[in-house]
Formats: C-alpha cells, sequence, structure tokens
C-alpha cells in the first residue's frame, strides 16, 4: 500500500489540475469486489471488469498501476500576493503561508521586510561568531558586567550567618 501526496499550482481545481497525472500513475477505476480492493498483486494486471489477470513477463504488458483505494483533493489559498497590510491595527504585522517553492527565499524576504519595520535600527540574522571567537565555560576571558547579584555578595563577603553575626565578629569573640 502507498500514500501518494501531490502538489501543484492551482489553475482550476484540485481534481482537474492533477487529473492527468493520476491517469498516469495510478489505477482510479472503481472496484465492485471488496476481496479485490483489500489487495492487489503486483503480479496482476487489473482488467475493465475488475478482475485481476496473471501477467507473464511479456514485452507488450503495460506496468502494474497501484490501485485507488481512497482519495482526497483540495486547493490552498495562495497567500503570497495578498496584502496583509490593509485594515490592521498598528503593531499588528501578518505574513503569509507556505507557498509551492523549494526554497524559502520568498518567506525569508517577507520576514526581513516585517523584521526591519519593527526594529528599524537593528540588523536582521547578524553574522554567527566564528567558532574561534565563541568562548567556552572555564577559558580565561575579560571579566564582564557586575551583576546587581553580584554586588550584594561582595558587601557580604563576612560570611554573615542566620543571627546576623559575621563569621569574623564570632571568630574574634572566641579569643
Amino acid at each position: 500500500m502507498y500514500v501518494v501526496h501531490m502538489t501543484c499550482k492551482q489553475q482550476t481545481t484540485a481534481r482537474e489540475d492533477l487529473k492527468t497525472v493520476v491517469a498516469k500513475l495510478l489505477h482510479t477505476d472503481s472496484i465492485t469486489n471488496s476481496a479485490d480492493s483489500s489487495a492487489q498483486s503486483p503480479n496482476k494486471k487489473q482488467s475493465e471488469d475488475g478482475e485481476g489477470e496473471e501477467v507473464g513477463d511479456t514485452a507488450k504488458c503495460e506496468p502494474v498501476k497501484p490501485q485507488v483505494l481512497w482519495s482526497l483533493y483540495f486547493n490552498c489559498p495562495e497567500t503570497s500576493k495578498c496584502d496583509f497590510t490593509a485594515n490592521i491595527p498598528a503593531k499588528v504585522y501578518l505574513c503569509s503561508g507556505p507557498d509551492l517553492d523549494l526554497d524559502f527565499e520568498y518567506a525569508v524576504t517577507e520576514a526581513k521586510a516585517i523584521f526591519s519595520k519593527m526594529y528599524p535600527d537593528s540588523e536582521f540574522l547578524p553574522r554567527a561568531p566564528d567558532p574561534e571567537e565563541i568562548l567556552l565555560e572555564g577559558e580565561e576571558s575579560a571579566p564582564g558586567p557586575i551583576f546587581e547579584g553580584d554586588c550584594a555578595k561582595a558587601e557580604n563577603d563576612g560570611h554573615k550567618t542566620e543571627d546576623g553575626d559575621s563569621d569574623q565578629t564570632k571568630g574574634e569573640e572566641a579569643e
């Protein structure tokens, strides 16, 4: 059993657009006997009345086409040419859905246009650092900015205990 998914740009209806390809690749005549529809041997050729005939290795025989058990046709709207800027509130940005192209060039171009509207002073997809520029944990580097948590820790270097006295004070009292 095979699952076949075909797509194409819409000209008329999905069934009409794909009719010639489906007829070329698949056997679509309905089968009246349910036993024949459950399985078709690859060595049998489907005849007009739905009965399978054994096929030998002769040159006259056309290739066996898989029998279509169930099919669904649908159309997806083409949204890449739609104007998404009309009648939307400010600071709401819409983009089109996927198209039939194999690459993402249109989607990246559209994302860049939206990004530059949202962040006009920022660079879209800045260059990634080279592997040599990446600092891993544990490597020596210049100290970074001091965080608020670091300032509080520096003030409490006396290691205060639960009762509020520092370890240094307790050490002096013990002497």
